[in-house]
């Protein structure tokens, strides 16, 4: 029980943060593509999540 060890490894905290980030960010980006792009199709079909929000 209780915190599990840490494991030792050899990636500063900086350089997991900064790929974490950048990780981050790049799925954040397709997101808003994706959401874009949702809104686009349920518009074809008579449907806006504008009235929704």
């Amino acid at each position: 029980m209780g915190i599990p060890d840490e494991v030792a490894d050899d990636v500063s905290f900086e350089d997991r943060m900064r790929a974490l980030t950048t990780d981050l960010a790049a799925q954040m980006r397709e997101a808003e593509a994706l959401d874009l792009e949702i809104k686009i199709q349920l518009a074809k079909v008579g449907f806006s999540l504008e009235e929704v929000l």
